[in-house]
């Protein structure tokens, strides 16, 4: 197990099995398929289950999610018990939880319904070993699982399966297929029909989600840009300003360089990332052609480590044409201290002739924040409103923030807005 590991009930941590798992007696949080598994991993599991056991023996409960019964399907009540359980098991640990461990509290087994946690008498939807019932009733009261329970399964199967890289080496071949193409690129399914993927029934399913997950950002800056260009003036050299950008944007720099194959007008592309998760790097240049060396392009990939309202502020700065957020999260520390957006937002619309791309997680929270970025402006015009992009993800992510368990994909909606 290690920090990149994703916690599932349903699977052994060990070997990944799924079958005759039994709950660890103490902390009541994780399954192994065996007394010599559970030994295994003891050495790696010793202090979060110790921390966790002291916390029953002092609350004089039998397991931390004792008490999740009485949320009543609050979605504000059940977050505040994970969360809040999460934080004090930090503090007893004395240290930040890895993701694995973090994830056995935003996703426990415990009843899909009613959220109680007895773990002798839940039983398993057999198809997705993701949720749980506390009884038949409860089962067939959850109408909702029918339409998620093959998403479910998936991400298990992607998360908890090897990490297979082989979809990158598809990278080069995706970069030239503008030559196989008369018109604009529409959408990632007739993409994915271009390319010559792994012929193993099994295996290119999965080859396919991971590597829309890996150009997405890219394609739907283009989608956009196509659009953009049929009614805006895209110049000779085009500067975007990705903000907020993460490893998900900046970790396999080539994938950008999808774009200006397909951007007739543009000869320079210029991209800075900008955000305070931003891996530090290098700045790169390269140079691409569109057709054969007939149309050579610049590309220059830019890295800065900071907030955006500081970037903007700082020696050197470029003035973009576009922005990007992607997968912004706008709403999510709204009016709280922890948001820097509401600094950063305004300095948008202190650039004329601009184009702001944003995209979301899901339908609700596109609508939210496409709504906070508008309230920093009346002088802009909406060109695309909480649209279902059609270069989003096809990777499932599983969704704690919710009261019943779902998925979201990464860069499933986007909004577009022009800046007069």
């Amino acid at each position: 197990m290690t920090d990149s590991d994703v916690y599932y009930w349903g699977s052994c941590p060990v070997c990944k099995r799924n079958d005759s798992l039994k709950v660890c007696g103490r902390c009541k949080l994780i399954f192994y398929c065996s007394k010599e598994h559970q030994k295994i991993n003891w050495r790696i599991h010793k202090d979060f289950c110790n921390s966790v056991h002291h916390m029953l023996v002092t609350w004089k409960i039998q397991s931390v999610f004792s008490n999740a019964y009485k949320c009543n399907s609050s979605i504000i009540e059940w977050n505040d018990i994970r969360t809040r359980t999460a934080l004090f098991t930090e503090l007893a640990l004395g240290r930040k939880l890895i993701p694995f461990e973090r994830q056995m509290f935003l996703f426990p087994r415990v009843c899909e319904v009613c959220k109680i946690d007895d773990q002798k008498i839940l039983k398993n939807c057999d198809r997705c070993l993701c949720v749980s019932y506390c009884s038949d009733f409860h089962q067939t009261q959850d109408t909702q699982h029918a339409d998620k329970c093959s998403l479910l399964k998936l991400c298990k199967k992607l998360d908890t399966s090897v990490n297979d890289l082989t979809y990158l080496s598809y990278l080069d071949e995706i970069l030239s297929l503008h030559c196989s193409f008369t018109s604009k690129l529409e959408n990632m399914e007739e993409l994915f029909k271009k390319c010559s993927f792994p012929t193993e029934k099994n295996n290119v399913q999965i080859q396919k989600i991971l590597c829309s997950e890996l150009v997405s950002c890219p394609l739907t800056l283009l989608y956009f840009l196509q659009h953009i260009e049929r009614q805006y003036c895209i110049k000779d050299e085009l500067i975007v300003h990705i903000v907020g950008a993460s490893n998900l944007e900046c970790g396999v720099a080539k994938v950008w360089n999808i774009i200006p194959h397909w951007l007739n007008k543009v000869h320079k592309l210029h991209i800075v990332f900008i955000g305070p998760n931003v891996v530090h790097k290098e700045n790169t240049f390269s140079s691409c052609y569109t057709n054969g060396k007939e149309n050579k392009i610049k590309v220059e990939l830019e890295f800065h480590k900071t907030l955006y309202h500081n970037y903007i502020q700082s020696e050197g700065h470029t003035h973009p044409q576009i922005i990007v957020a992607f997968n912004c999260g706008l709403h999510e520390y709204e009016g709280s201290s922890n948001d820097t957006w509401k600094s950063t937002l305004p300095c948008f619309f202190k650039l004329p002739d601009l184009h702001i791309i944003i995209t979301s997680y899901t339908k609700s929270e596109a609508v939210k924040d496409r709504d906070i970025l508008m309230s920093f402006s009346d002088k802009a015009d909406i060109l695309f409103d909480c649209i279902d992009n059609p270069f989003s993800s096809n990777r499932p992510h599983r969704d704690w923030d919710n009261i019943r368990s779902d998925v979201f994909f990464i860069n499933r909606y986007a909004s577009v807005v022009h800046v007069n």
